[in-house]
């Protein structure tokens, strides 16, 4: 459901249970879903850097999900920007298609001299 917002099935597991639970340590997440510690630190990373979740400081750090709402509002917002430079990416391209269309597809030689396959025949 969320990897339309770039979060990979880790991510999407773990973003779902901190929603709908208190703040939990990465070992209590990892017996909650059965991932393995290194695959949910890394997916944790991940959401941290995205701005989906809060590491809470302490002994033992514990995870919370930041206000749905405005967490992925932020995301939203930055894949509009991805598809709005697509959308200029697009157009860009699609111009240089059209310019390459409209040039004839082979040079014609100017009148009086004749176009050479190669080298000169005494440089070869």
């Amino acid at each position: 459901m969320l990897e339309v917002l770039g979060l990979d099935q880790p991510a999407e597991v773990l973003y779902l249970v901190l929603v709908d639970n208190p703040p939990m340590s990465a070992d209590e997440l990892c017996r909650r879903t059965g991932m393995e510690l290194k695959t949910a630190v890394a997916a944790l990373v991940r959401l941290e850097d995205g701005g989906l979740i809060a590491r809470l400081p302490g002994v033992t750090p514990t995870y919370t999900a930041l206000p749905p709402d405005h967490a992925l509002e932020v995301l939203l917002l930055a894949r509009e920007r991805d598809i709005h430079r697509m959308r200029a990416l697009s157009a860009r391209l699609a111009e240089r298609k059209r310019g390459l269309l409209r040039r004839p597809l082979h040079r014609q030689p100017r009148p009086g001299r004749a176009l050479r396959a190669g080298p000169p025949a005494g440089r070869r």
